[in-house]
Order: structure tokens, then C-alpha cells, then sequence
């Protein structure tokens, strides 16, 4: 209001513009991936794995979302494999039996 002083920003104001955005502009992935605005969009809408955030007319990426969704696509990637451990006893043989 008009009279009223302006509440100072708070303790983490400056912090926050020094944080990596929580969401990227098309823009942003763009440059990110090299490539033009316009293929952003295109994959957006031709691949519907794509973390893509629609609120009207404009896109979101979760930056979080997309680079996990990016890692998972890379050729050549290490796939993450789970070790299954054995639980099976131990072959006993005849000589080891009669021993």
C-alpha cells in the first residue's frame, strides 16, 4: 500500500538467485542440449516420456526430471544392474559325503 514501507527481502532472497532453477524455460533446455527452441518443442511433443510441465501455453522441464529422463537415453549408458546373491546350499559331493 501506498505509505506502508517496503518489507525487506528475506535472509534467503540473494541465496535464491544463486540456485540452479528448480524449473527450465525452453529456452534454457535449449541451450542445454544445443540445440533450437524449436526442437525443444518438437521432442516435447512427438515423445510423450518427455517431463514436460504444460500450464497453458507455456513449458516447464523440472530440471531434476529431465536430466534423469536424459541420462536414461544415453547410448552406450551403463545399465544399473542388481546383484542376486545366492542362497542356495553348497554342492556336497559323493567323496565328501563318504569322506
Amino acid at each position: 500500500m501506498k505509505g506502508e514501507p517496503a518489507l525487506p527481502p528475506g535472509p534467503d532472497a540473494a541465496d535464491a538467485s544463486q540456485l540452479p532453477a528448480l524449473y527450465l524455460t525452453v529456452h534454457e533446455v535449449a541451450k542445454l542440449l544445443r540445440v533450437s527452441d524449436k526442437s525443444v518443442l518438437r521432442y516435447a511433443q512427438a515423445d510423450a516420456t518427455m517431463p514436460v510441465l504444460r500450464l497453458g501455453g507455456v513449458l516447464r522441464f523440472r530440471r531434476e526430471r529431465l536430466e534423469r529422463w536424459l541420462r536414461d537415453r544415453e547410448q552406450g549408458a551403463p545399465r544399473m544392474r542388481r546383484r542376486v546373491r545366492s542362497v542356495a546350499k553348497p554342492l556336497t559331493t559323493k567323496a565328501s559325503v563318504d569322506g
